[in-house]
């Protein structure tokens, strides 16, 4: 194998390596999305107020999360 063939498919695996990253990243961030629109939902219906404060700031921070994640990979 030639230096430039050892190249080509030095770069054509990590290449495919950051695609799954990408794709990874991108499952996370609908697991973490999901993950807050349902515990929005549960606290609505079944929690004290002082509670569901706080799982509205959890709910938040998984979405900051999600948001901040997606725009690295960007």
């Amino acid at each position: 194998m030639t230096e430039q063939t050892t190249d080509s498919a030095e770069t054509a695996k990590l290449r495919h390596e950051m695609r799954n990253l990408e794709a990874q990243i991108e499952m996370l961030c609908r697991l973490l999305s999901e993950g807050a629109e349902r515990l929005e939902q549960i606290v609505a219906d079944d929690c004290a107020p002082e509670r569901r404060e706080e799982a509205m700031k959890t709910a938040r921070r998984l979405r900051r999360a999600t948001e901040t994640s997606r725009s690295i990979g960007d």
